[in-house]
């Protein structure tokens, strides 16, 4: 039974440890605050008593109960004289008039009543409008469950969502809309409906981390905030989003993230992605925004997928000049070889020994810049353990060998002993050479293509 107060200071009923709480009986005013997870079986609030969460909270249970959860957004006419007040929301909680058979309906966000501070833009996605968004009137408003919106005040405020929760222990889906025809068809804005950190099965955009546009980055297999909205993208009809509050993340993924000096947060994001076909397209609405991606076939991607070894563009394209920094981490993959060429300069940047890249820019420069040059440390594949790019020889490989190059008359070109993976520079024209690679006793072959 809690009585009242933060739900933080009960060790019984918070914590980090797998699985629900014990049932709960709430009599007074309980808080779940920032930063604390609360988990609970059944929660039963009695008359008198009512339970708030700020943000930064979640709250994990198995059945329906009345909330009300707490959000502040920051005003877009600051103290910085930015406009970056624009963030992405979503209900957790639906009407507390549900309609008949549990199906739930809007439920309703109440901003703050200060005067003088009511001032706001709150803008919903339309896929089938050319614009896209489509602004409400200034006034109370309800938001449907599991979906998203774009939200702004001018002044910092104190936004509540007050209604009843879905359980956490309940996955659901959410029908994605397809209009074909459109300039953003297939484009959805989702928000997370739990009280909880939620988990989809598709990957997902979020607005960037300065707010001052409705651009957007890639996320994949991380975890959605409560009130928080989302971009997924529709490939066709008939798909849907399932939302979870229990999720592993097995994706294996290299992100490439871009910042600008003096500039806070993160520009702009692309992900390449092993062992997966998550390839999605780059979603700006402003085109001259600085952003980095991944071109294929005339198409710039955010999210594109990659064989084991090989090489790739990376696209760079600034709206100001400056000083601009490429750091690089991967989630659930190894490398044995990764490379950061700098077209421009000619920099060549191992990033298994220095993940991140410092370099200036101007809005002249040409876009295909950079180019990456990778092998994975997990390749299966005996029989594929190098590529040609560049004029060398990349070549994946553990402990001392002696890499020999062939040409198609059985002469050897090149007899390098080499110490790990490694780069082999050789004077090779375009035809079809065989390598080997002797490690004692052991010995590859592979015929590989020089373009």
């Amino acid at each position: 039974v809690l009585d009242g107060g933060d739900w933080s200071q009960d060790s019984t009923w918070v914590g980090n440890v797998p699985g629900a709480g014990a049932d709960v009986v709430i009599n007074g005013d309980v808080f779940i605050p920032n930063g604390y997870i609360a988990r609970a079986g059944n929660i039963t609030i009695n008359e008198g008593g009512s339970l708030t969460i700020n943000e930064g909270g979640q709250l994990f249970h198995n059945g329906e109960v009345e909330v009300t959860m707490e959000m502040n957004v920051d005003g877009y006419e600051n103290e910085r004289g930015e406009n970056d007040g624009y963030r992405l929301i979503a209900s957790p909680v639906y009407a507390l008039n549900s309609a008949p058979a549990g199906i739930p309906v809007p439920a309703v966000m109440v901003p703050t009543e200060e005067p003088g501070v009511n001032i706001f833009d709150l803008y919903w996605f339309d896929q089938t409008e050319d614009s896209a968004w489509r602004n409400y009137e200034q006034s109370q408003f309800n938001l449907d469950l599991k979906k998203g919106y774009l939200y702004a005040n001018v002044e910092d405020v104190f936004v509540s969502f007050a209604g009843m929760t879905l359980p956490t222990s309940v996955d659901v889906s959410e029908d994605l809309v397809y209009e074909t025809g459109h300039a953003f068809t297939g484009w959805n804005l989702l928000g997370n409906p739990y009280t909880a950190n939620a988990y989809i099965d598709m990957p997902f955009y979020v607005l960037d981390s300065i707010g001052g546009s409705v651009d957007v980055t890639p996320k994949n297999g991380a975890p959605i905030a409560p009130m928080e909205g989302f971009f997924v993208v529709a490939q066709g009809e008939g798909e849907t989003c399932t939302f979870t509050t229990d999720f592993q993340n097995n994706n294996a993924a290299l992100n490439i993230n871009l910042s600008k000096a003096y500039t806070r947060g993160t520009v702009d994001r692309a992900i390449i992605t092993f062992g997966g076909n998550d390839n999605l397209v780059k979603f700006q609405f402003n085109p001259n925004r600085t952003k980095v991606y991944i071109p294929q076939d005339g198409t710039d991607y955010a999210v594109v997928s990659a064989p084991e070894m090989g090489e790739m563009p990376v696209n760079f394209k600034a709206e100001t000049n400056g000083s601009y920094t490429m750091s690089f981490g991967s989630e659930n993959v190894t490398f044995s070889y990764l490379h950061l060429i700098d077209n421009l300069t000619g920099a060549d940047v191992d990033l298994l020994v220095n993940p991140s890249y410092t370099f200036d820019a101007t809005t002249t420069d040409y876009a295909s810049r950079f180019r990456l040059v990778f092998a994975t440390g997990d390749n299966s594949d005996d029989d594929s353990f190098a590529f040609f790019s560049n004029g060398s020889f990349i070549v994946n490989n553990e402990g001392e060998a002696t890499l020999q190059v062939v040409d198609v008359m059985g002469r050897i070109l090149k007899s390098e002993n080499i110490s790990g993976s490694a780069s082999v520079k050789v004077d090779a024209a375009s035809g079809v050479y065989m390598l080997r690679l002797v490690n004692g006793n052991d010995v590859k072959v592979q015929k590989v293509v020089v373009e």
